[in-house]
């Protein structure tokens, strides 16, 4: 899929190749590695201007650092995520950034 997406020039689909990639790490809990994809998924997700997605990569990035036992990076990622629902009014997303933040 990935690099079908860059030949075709979808970003978007790049950035969704980024973004599972990265979470079949995590559930391989290769966090490192998961981390490295997922950042290249928020890059690809800033660059086609997809809040949405921009939303989700924070909160996978989150959820690894979590998982890494750094909870300061993800609380600060859960805020990020947090301050483009708002900017965006998902308040869906608000809802469930907010659980999340409160499992740290």
């Amino acid at each position: 899929m990935l690099a079908l997406a860059r030949d075709l020039g979808r970003k978007d689909e790049e950035g969704q190749a980024y973004n599972r990639l990265g979470m079949a790490h995590y559930r391989m809990k290769k966090y490192e590695t998961a981390l490295e994809w997922l950042q290249k998924f928020l890059k690809m997700s800033k660059e086609t201007g997809d809040r949405k997605e921009e939303i989700n990569a924070c909160k996978n990035i989150a959820v690894t650092y979590q998982a890494l036992g750094k909870p300061d990076l993800a609380r600060s990622h859960f805020q990020s995520a947090l301050t483009i629902a708002v900017e965006t009014g998902n308040k869906q997303q608000q809802e469930d950034i907010a659980k999340d933040q409160a499992s740290l």
